[in-house]
């Protein structure tokens, strides 16, 4: 069973409209009894860290996802919003939220150089991979994905980074630690690189390294 989390947080019709061309037919639910069934799931969202891990908490659905990824060993792919909220704390409004904690960093402003890179970040860009991510597979070298964000995830390891793009200088496109695995920008709306992308989580057994 494919889960996408519900936890009020925005874009989960794009996600279900994108799984669909992939001839998927995933549950959405914000039910901690349906996370624990669950053999994939997605944790998307687009919006502020706050809210969403206050809404997260209230349904009891960090600690089913938590016990999903950390005790089960459940793929699990955070997109955008979904992304931020695995790591330790964000900084969004200017003070700490904690996050999930499964990747140990913190969410902090992007800083762009004008007129180039404007703060939000919106628009397309090319990802460079770690050889062996997932989330990689079969896409062209020079594959570009869609990205809307104003803050960006600084992870402590440098082995939890998957995946860079520039935006004057390089930042983090992509995590993964353990069966956890997630990505800044948004593949709902990626066309077929994205498409691509999410069939490869689809494919993923969630077996990988922890880094060290």
């Amino acid at each position: 069973m494919i889960l996408v989390v519900d936890y009020g947080a925005g874009n989960i019709r794009s996600v279900l409209n994108a799984l669909d061309e992939l001839g998927e037919t995933p549950i959405v639910s914000d039910d901690p009894a349906v996370v624990a069934k669950a053999q994939r799931i997605i944790l998307p969202g687009v919006g502020a860290m706050k809210p969403a891990m206050t809404r997260l908490r209230a349904r009891g659905l960090d600690r089913a996802v938590t016990d999903a990824v950390r005790g089960r060993g459940v793929p699990v792919l955070g997109i955008c919003l979904g992304m931020q909220m695995m790591c330790s704390v964000g900084y969004e409004g200017g003070e700490p939220v904690s996050g999930l904690g499964w990747i140990e960093g913190e969410v902090v402003m992007l800083k762009g150089a004008p007129p180039e890179h404007r703060v939000p970040h919106f628009g397309w860009a090319e990802v460079q991979w770690t050889p062996e991510c997932p989330l990689s597979n079969k896409l062209r070298s020079n594959s570009t994905f869609y990205f809307c964000h104003s803050y960006h995830a600084v992870a402590k390891n440098p082995g939890d980074v998957a995946g860079t793009m520039d935006f004057s200088g390089p930042h983090t496109a992509a995590l993964w630690n353990g069966s956890a695995i997630a990505v800044q920008f948004h593949p709902e709306r990626s066309g077929k690189s994205g498409l691509q992308l999410l069939e490869n989580f689809l494919d993923w057994d969630g077996v990988s390294r922890i880094a060290a």
